[in-house]
């Protein structure tokens, strides 16, 4: 599963939560809601093509070079064949204004002056550094939700800024692919193929599950050895009782 859906299944679970959405003071669901996204990796692209496909609307993006505004909307699959044609985000305008999903966007998208994280939006979308909502930027932030898409999006010192809006842990957003992560990482240190960790687990336990009985029979065997050699010095040297008493423990 993608990285990027897990974060939209998390902003969505926010977004359609009328108890968080009401403190907020907006409707839930998002067909009214803007969003800017910084950054334009593979993530943030994604991300922006399922807010888009729900009825959310990309006003901005913001890439290393400079950052894009178009108030009626930037379409993310135009502007993917932009980058992969001219290297850049920047001169980007919407060319086919009446593509399914796309009506009523103005087609000129305009080069957003000042940061892009303190753009007028209702959904930011950090998905470029981390560290990028600090004390000196976080009272200009317009967003009510921030959604980090990158690992610690917000300082220590920014949490004056959650008094205000609603920030949805990147730890909670990034959860799916850390996960992936883990185990893409065990198949690698194993040497095993996709599909077969399971396998190599169940492998290992039964394998442990042997042994430990292994041991507790070889224990236990010990035991009755010792008793049926004590046994037999209690014969041998006439110790009937303490004969009979081994005997009955034996059986």
């Amino acid at each position: 599963m993608p990285v990027s859906l897990g974060i939209f299944h998390g902003i969505e679970n926010f977004s359609n939560e009328a108890t968080y959405m009401n403190i907020l003071g907006m409707i839930p669901g998002f067909g009214d809601k803007t969003f800017v996204v910084q950054g334009f990796g593979n993530v943030a692209l994604h991300s922006m093509r399922h807010l888009h496909h729900v009825g959310a609307k990309c006003v901005s993006v913001g890439e290393y070079d400079g950052s894009i505004w178009d108030p009626g909307g930037i379409d993310q699959k135009e502007l993917e064949n932009f980058k992969l044609q001219h290297g850049s985000i920047l001169g980007f305008s919407n060319q086919w204004t009446q593509t399914p999903g796309c009506e009523g966007m103005s087609g000129e998208a305009k080069r957003y002056e000042g940061s892009i994280l303190e753009a007028d939006c209702d959904i930011l979308i950090p998905a470029a550094t981390e560290k990028q909502l600090t004390k000196c930027n976080a009272l200009r932030i317009k967003a009510k939700i921030v959604a980090g898409d990158v690992d610690r999006p917000t300082t220590p010192e920014a949490k004056i800024f959650m008094e205000r809006n609603m920030v949805i842990s990147d730890l909670y957003l990034n959860a799916r692919g850390v996960t992936v992560s883990y185990f893409e990482w065990l198949k690698n240190l194993n040497h095993v193929s996709s599909g077969c960790l399971t396998f190599k687990y169940e492998k290992d336990s039964n394998y442990h599950l042997l042994i430990s009985v292994q041991e507790s029979w070889k224990r236990s065997l010990e035991s009755t050895v010792e008793l049926l050699l004590y046994a037999q010095e209690s014969s041998t040297s006439g110790h009937q009782g303490h004969l009979s008493k081994t005997l009955c423990i034996l059986v």
